[in-house]
């Protein structure tokens, strides 16, 4: 500051008000739960699973987790939905997809969750891509996510 000029108690304390709303505004932003779509749309997109088995992938856990997380404080009741492609017979498909929706439940169960989970398997029958392509196969290789 330059010689003579001091700040006056009014202008320290609207200093001090601006440095509280700055970190209050940075902890809200820290601390704020995540929005039910948007922990629902993260474990959809991080969720894999070993070539044509149900074992989830490790990298899948931490999405999970905040999945868990969320069932664990809401206790809102799951449904979880597996889906295939159409590589493979309709029973092997049926019995894969069912098998991953019940790896999902399993693994969310032993993270603490206790509201109601329902496990569903689809097989290839609700693709929502063209099985022609190995992209839409990816697409329709799938476990949906809906909070009832």
């Amino acid at each position: 500051m330059a010689k003579g000029k001091e700040l006056t108690t009014g202008g320290k304390a609207a200093i001090t008000v601006g440095i509280i709303l700055l970190i209050g505004g940075a902890l809200y932003l820290f601390l704020r739960k995540k929005p039910e779509e948007e922990v629902i749309k993260e474990a959809f997109e991080n969720l894999l699973f070993a070539s044509g088995k149900s074992k989830i992938l490790p990298s899948s856990f931490p999405s999970l987790d905040g999945l868990a997380a969320y069932l664990v404080k809401a206790k809102k009741p799951l449904q979880i939905i597996g889906h295939t492609d159409s590589q493979g017979s309709d029973e092997y498909n049926t019995k894969l997809s069912q098998d991953r929706a019940n790896a999902v439940k399993a693994y969310l169960e032993s993270k603490g969750v206790t509201s109601k989970i329902t496990a569903v398997g689809k097989g290839e029958g609700e693709p929502i891509a063209d099985n022609a392509t190995a992209e839409g196969r990816e697409k329709n290789r799938r476990v949906e996510f809906k909070i009832t």
